[in-house]
């Protein structure tokens, strides 16, 4: 989605490309894969450093069909993963509230939910969508 990019390069991002294959170019210890398509984690098999780190937390889709050569060759992990370390989500908010990280986000109501699926659905969300209750 070429549509945060500038977003991401506001915010710090070094480098931004299209194709995680790309990523090969700088010889990277670790890739995490916040996306999950199968076809990212696959592409962050291929890019990653032999002796490197693959991590998925993202589930875009279910299943992915990787090469197990690439896997062997490379004598590279493959690993999932659900969270962070304990304590970690705390520090994160604490960075936010006091200014220190800020997110991108889109507040809506709740009855703007079920659009707000599908435009998740279709990929035209920049950010984070949060529902919140307002007081008529």
């Amino acid at each position: 989605n070429l549509e945060v990019w500038p977003l991401a390069a506001e915010r710090g991002v070094a480098e931004l490309v299209e194709d995680v294959r790309q990523l090969a170019a700088f010889d990277l210890d670790v890739i995490i894969d916040f996306a999950g398509f199968g076809t990212t984690t696959a592409g962050a098999i291929s890019a990653v450093r032999p002796g490197g780190r693959v991590v998925v937390v993202g589930l875009g889709r279910n299943e992915a069909t990787i090469s197990t050569a690439e896997l062997v060759y490379k004598s590279m992990t493959l690993r999932g993963s659900r969270s962070g370390k304990p304590g970690a989500l705390e520090s994160v908010l604490a960075l936010m509230a006091n200014g220190d990280l800020t997110i991108h986000a889109t507040r809506i109501g709740f009855d703007e939910i079920p659009d707000a699926i599908e435009r998740l659905k279709s990929s035209h969300v920049v950010g984070r969508i949060a529902a919140v209750m307002h007081d008529d």
